[in-house]
């Protein structure tokens, strides 16, 4: 009786659990096959240092996955003159320095000629005041430093061909850590208007 108990109840089991190991499937965040593609390409902005209008220039680059989201990376640097307060020896300084970091980006619509996007930023980046003009190869660093940025983004992309994108962006640039002289985590900080262009598969 034992023995035909425990046989019925084996029985009863594969029974049960055949059904789910032949139909189950594991549920997942993206549904479907995905499609890989990526780009990269220059970009240039606009924005404030400091109370000054400055240009930053870099480029950036992302795998892109079904089209509508892009992880990748980015960087910037200063490319404009801009002066610090002077040294007690009357020394002229000038602000250098950029940042860079992991982006991140959701992409709407990407099919359309004309279509929007939005997304952040997040990295590191350093400032350094510097002695003498940019031509100066003998310029010495009097301070430097580090910090942490965030910049949150919104764009507006033109597909040109199927290779190459021309994209408007505005940013705002979010900076916290830094420790120079004369300047405040609030003015190394700012808004950006950039124009950048996007070379590859989308």
């Amino acid at each position: 009786m034992m023995k035909s108990t425990l046989f019925l109840v084996l029985i009863a089991m594969i029974v049960a659990i055949q059904p789910w190991s032949a139909n189950a499937q594991a549920q997942t965040l993206i549904q479907g096959g995905i499609r890989h593609t990526g780009f990269g390409g220059p970009q240039s902005s606009v924005t404030w240092i400091d109370g000054e209008p400055g240009v930053l220039v870099g480029a950036s680059g992302a795998w892109v996955i079904n089209g509508v989201f892009a992880l990748g990376g980015a960087g910037y640097g200063i490319a404009t003159t801009h002066y610090a307060p002077e040294l007690a020896d009357g020394q002229r300084q000038t602000l250098e320095g950029g940042y860079g970091g992991l982006t991140m980006e959701f992409i709407m619509r990407p099919e359309q000629l004309i279509h929007f996007s939005g997304g952040v930023l997040i990295g590191a980046g350093g400032f350094e005041l510097m002695t003498g003009p940019r031509t100066d190869a003998d310029r010495v660093t009097t301070h430097e430093t580090a910090f942490f940025v965030t910049r949150p983004e919104a764009g507006v992309t033109l597909n040109i061909a199927s290779f190459m994108q021309a994209r408007l962006t505005g940013a705002y640039r979010v900076i916290v850590g830094s420790d120079l002289p004369g300047y405040s985590d609030r003015n190394l900080g700012g808004p950006e208007f950039g124009l950048g262009l996007r070379f590859g598969k989308f």
